[in-house]
């Protein structure tokens, strides 16, 4: 069981920044790093999605010097606005 501990809080560390792994460096429980990291983390989509929004309403063709400029910053929007699960059509794309 312990070794499972030490499993997960290395593997789940693994994958942190390096001063967010200095800030959690002394757990050694690994579902309380979980959850301690989904309290803090865990809201990201939630404040995301406004700024998105604003950004998606306001993005327009006109602003941009090529349709390759316009077309990644529509897919990359895009893309955030699915992360945080809002479906954009290709309808509302074109």
């Amino acid at each position: 069981m312990e070794e499972n501990q030490s499993k997960a809080i290395i593997l789940i560390t693994r994958h942190m920044n390096d001063a967010l792994r200095n800030e959690y460096l002394n757990e050694e429980d690994s579902r309380k790093l979980w959850v301690e990291l989904e309290q803090r983390f865990g809201n990201v989509r939630d404040s995301l999605l406004p700024v998105l929004e604003v950004r998606w309403h306001s993005l327009h063709f006109c602003d941009f010097k090529s349709v390759l400029d316009y077309n990644l910053e529509a897919l990359r929007i895009k893309s955030l606005m699915e992360f945080c699960e809002k479906n954009i059509t290709d309808t509302m794309l074109i």
